[in-house]
């Protein structure tokens, strides 16, 4: 929500090995929803940290939400790689974001909370070296399928996602 994806950093050769916290709460960006996955940097020692913006950057034409794929090294976090989504959702926006086992595509849930919306799945590529997401694709469900998790298949060549039908009485 408003209050941001934020990070904290841990010592744990303080307090006598049992830790301490020696920075707390850092703003990486705000607005922002669940949406957070990571996966390995092509050099196999850096983390990209990949999050969603919460809400649209500004009326039409720039309404398309944006992923921020952090990298994290032994120095800290970097500034954010900045890539658009193809989708521009309603406002309430949760669901999962994934990478695949490799971590060259993504799989985002977007799940609208809305009745009447259509919620929509989102595959895209991700380079692990520049962690720029391109090739959108965009699975769309019917208005009455709400979607919410993804993941893909251990071999990768296979994506599941969940539904569920908010307008179904079930006993």
């Amino acid at each position: 929500g408003d209050n941001g994806l934020r990070y904290s950093i841990l010592n744990i050769n303080l307090n006598n090995g049992f830790g301490d916290v020696t920075l707390k709460n850092i703003l990486l960006h705000a607005p922002a929803f669940e949406k957070l996955t990571a996966t390995k940097h092509i050099n196999n020692n850096d983390i990209w940290v990949l999050a969603s913006n919460a809400y649209p950057p500004g009326p039409p034409p720039d309404t398309a939400y944006q992923y921020y794929a952090y990298l994290l090294t032994v120095n800290g976090i970097n500034s954010p790689v900045i890539s658009s989504s193809s989708i521009s959702p309603h406002k309430v926006q949760d669901g999962y974001l994934q990478f695949n086992y490799s971590g060259t595509k993504i799989a985002n849930a977007w799940h609208t909370g809305c009745s009447v919306c259509v919620d929509t799945t989102e595959i895209m590529d991700f380079d692990k070296s520049s962690g720029v997401l391109s090739n959108p694709i965009q699975l769309v469900q019917d208005s009455t399928d709400q979607a919410y998790g993804a993941v893909f298949s251990p071999d990768e060549s296979k994506l599941y996602f969940s539904l569920y039908n908010m307008n179904h009485d079930y006993p």
